[in-house]
């Protein structure tokens, strides 16, 4: 029998390529090292990473990926997506989980919107979009993850997200080759409001006390190593936890972290009968 796993809500990962003035600051309770002032481009160890990488960080000392992630912070809107992505990996292993989390959803967001504005002029390999779900999917797994199952950054990072002006400066460019903009494209904020929807009903379910305390203690249990999970009080126990989170969100009517709990186990299940 497989090790429970948590997949990640699909309200994110759904959000990867598959079909504003200000940064966003850099205030995180998680690290020490994320001043206010503005951080100089000049001052920045240049954003390159290992794009073979699923979950690549910046290639620098932690000094300079926390000036790096401060930098990209202040400048989410105006940088190429691709950065973000990288940025949230980098502000992930630094334990800045709530500025992880928000790269990480202005990435996405920033992803479907670039897409649509500037289509690629590139198909298969020359197109960016595989890149782009390489990348959405690999920090999905751990960013999303973290944030799910930690309520209160949950929440700091839904404010600090739909408070975020994404719109790009008039001189940006996506790094991919484009034929045209596309003037029936979807703004960055029209786009961010609709997903912003889902993340609220997460963020109502866990204002419910005996579901936010479900989802901490099952936080506990996915840490376990295999033999621990599968130890029968162990399991009795999670599956108790399951039924009372899935039960809220059907009385919600809101697909929450028991459903896609539950969405992974059946397709380990399918994977391995195929």
């Amino acid at each position: 029998m497989k090790k429970l796993r948590y997949a990640g809500l699909s309200l994110a990962v759904a959000l990867a390529v598959a079909g504003c003035n200000a940064g966003f600051g850099t205030k995180d309770s998680n690290s020490q090292n994320a001043p206010e002032q503005k951080v100089s481009a000049s001052k920045v160890t240049p954003l390159a990473w290992d794009k073979t990488q699923p979950f690549a960080s910046f290639n620098a000392s932690q000094a300079e990926q926390q000036q790096q992630v401060n930098y990209v912070l202040q400048n989410a809107q105006r940088l190429e997506l691709e950065k973000l992505y990288i940025a949230a990996n980098t502000a992930f292993k630094l334990e800045r989980l709530e500025d992880a989390g928000l790269l990480f959803y202005a990435a996405i967001l920033r992803t479907e919107s670039d897409i649509d504005k500037y289509p690629p002029a590139g198909k298969g390999e020359a197109s960016p979009v595989p890149y782009l779900n390489f990348l959405a999917v690999n920090s999905a797994a751990r960013i999303d993850q973290a944030l799910s199952f930690n309520p209160d950054q949950y929440d700091a990072v839904l404010k600090r997200f739909s408070a975020w002006n994404c719109q790009a400066p008039s001189d940006y460019k996506p790094s991919w080759e484009y034929s045209a903009v596309n003037p029936n494209a979807e703004s960055c904020e029209v786009i961010k409001r609709k997903r912003v929807v889902p993340m609220q009903r997460l963020a109502k379910l866990f204002t419910n006390p005996e579901y936010r305390a479900n989802v901490e203690k099952l936080r506990d249990y996915l840490m376990l190593d295999q033999q621990q999970q599968m130890q029968e009080q162990a399991i009795a126990t999670r599956n108790q936890r399951l039924q009372s989170m899935l039960d809220y969100e059907k009385q919600q009517n809101t697909p929450g972290i028991a459903a896609a709990l539950l969405r992974s186990q059946q397709q380990d299940g399918q994977e391995t009968k195929q």
